[in-house]
């Protein structure tokens, strides 16, 4: 049995129908559709964003903690050193 809120639910493509609401409502329901998948997309692309800064963030603290390793060693070579000329 088919009931006629079925056809306000969804169409074949999976895409709400409002076929029961007046021309205006049904315009405002689109456009506020439109507005929040817009919002979804400037979200993604905002968690985009901050994915790659917080990998960058990340990249940098492993160069620095590479040059921090290399300083110390360096420092360990030149007591080395230093202490076979002494």
């Amino acid at each position: 049995m088919n009931n006629d809120n079925e056809a306000n639910d969804a169409n074949e493509d999976g895409e709400e129908l409002y076929v029961a609401l007046p021309e205006p409502e049904r315009q405002e329901l689109l456009r506020q559709r439109c507005e929040v998948v817009r919002e979804i997309q400037l979200l993604h692309q905002e968690q985009d964003r901050l994915l790659l800064e917080q990998q960058r963030q990340l990249l940098l603290l492993e160069q620095q903690r590479q040059l921090e390793e290399q300083a110390e060693t360096r420092h360990i070579w030149q007591e080395s050193a230093e202490d076979r000329l002494a």
